[in-house]
């Protein structure tokens, strides 16, 4: 299937299609994650990405979802941020 998210940034991010990339991780298994180049950014504040089609995962597998509703730049629960990292 193919996977759309929204997501809406705050207001310290000046450029989304520069500054901002998505992965979607199936089950936390985040060597099979797809990064996703495929975005829309036409509605201010809010991005809206999506995987290919020709890069998606099975239907057959359920998504755990993740709550970032409270996901900010200066949130103090971000422990530490490498972003040169990539999960195995």
């Amino acid at each position: 299937d193919q996977l759309f998210s929204l997501y809406d940034y705050p207001e310290e991010v000046e450029f989304p299609q520069f500054d901002l990339s998505f992965s979607f991780v199936q089950n936390r298994f985040w060597g099979s994650a797809i990064s996703t180049k495929s975005f829309d950014i036409t509605t201010p504040g809010k991005v809206r990405f999506y995987t290919p089609r020709n890069n998606t995962f099975s239907s057959s597998f359920d998504f755990i979802p993740l709550d970032l509703t409270d996901l900010a730049i200066n949130l103090q629960k971000i422990e530490d941020w490498q972003p040169e990292f990539t999960p195995p």
